[in-house]
């Protein structure tokens, strides 16, 4: 007995501490589930990429999933356009011509990632576009339609499953971060005092600089997505409203 309740407390201890972790793992596992039976439904030829999809961008946060989404639609929908007119017009026909519709399709985007951030995923969408043609035996423009299709279902549900499955805020988050960096903080100062009496090496102080950049980004990060997050309710409120009042 004595066993039984120390295990349960272990749990429950456990639990409280990995709220959150738990909280995301189940999120992906519905966004993943929901998503399969989602692309059955719809017949998708590979629904693959929508399950991957949605995996991604189910973040730990209902903002930071927002972001992931937007940049991650932006990214799908520019390597969609150019590497589907890239497939229409070079039309491969043999390993030669695909490999290189594949390099006219993938360098380009490539730049463009590295020049611009939310672009990360073009590159990856070109390669999709150019090949998957040679697996489902679609044409250039029907790959790019379902890859976009893919995106838009996956990073749908990733955004659905965020705002409804055991939300997190990241307005919750942010003041954990906030009281993180102050005792963070705390400590610090605690160190950098005694260090008047004792002294302290060069290393010592690196380190101590290091963790607090290393939370102050954490925390400003997080404060961003709160403000994305807040903006997204906002708007939503409104939609709501407006929809209300038509009706």
């Amino acid at each position: 007995m004595i066993r039984v309740v120390t295990v349960l407390r272990w749990l429950h201890r456990s639990v409280r501490i990995y709220r959150v972790q738990l909280a995301l793992c189940l999120r992906v596992t519905v966004a993943a589930v929901s998503t399969l039976l989602l692309a059955q439904a719809l017949h998708l030829p590979i629904f693959l990429w929508a399950v991957l999809t949605a995996v991604i961008l189910t973040q730990v946060s209902f903002g930071r999933s927002l972001k992931a989404t937007i940049d991650y639609l932006i990214g799908t929908l520019g390597g969609v356009l150019y590497a589907g007119a890239v497939g229409s017009l070079i039309q491969p026909a043999d390993d030669l011509s695909l490999a290189a519709a594949l390099a006219i399709a993938v360098g380009p985007v490539a730049l463009l990632a590295a020049i611009r951030p939310s672009f990360t995923v073009a590159p990856f969408t070109a390669v999709l576009v150019i090949l998957a043609p040679t697996l489902t035996h679609l044409n250039p423009i029907e790959s790019a339609l379902y890859r976009m299709l893919e995106v838009l279902l996956g990073g749908g549900t990733a955004l659905a499953v965020s705002f409804l499955v055991f939300p997190a805020r990241a307005h919750g988050l942010t003041i954990e971060a906030a009281a993180k960096m102050l005792n963070l903080l705390a400590r610090a100062l605690r160190e950098l005092f005694a260090g008047f009496t004792r002294g302290l090496d060069v290393t010592t102080i690196d380190r101590i600089q290091n963790r607090v950049d290393e939370t102050f980004t954490n925390l400003q990060s997080i404060g961003d997505e709160a403000r994305r997050e807040r903006m997204a309710y906002l708007a939503w409120g409104q939609t709501r409203d407006r929809c209300c009042a038509l009706c």
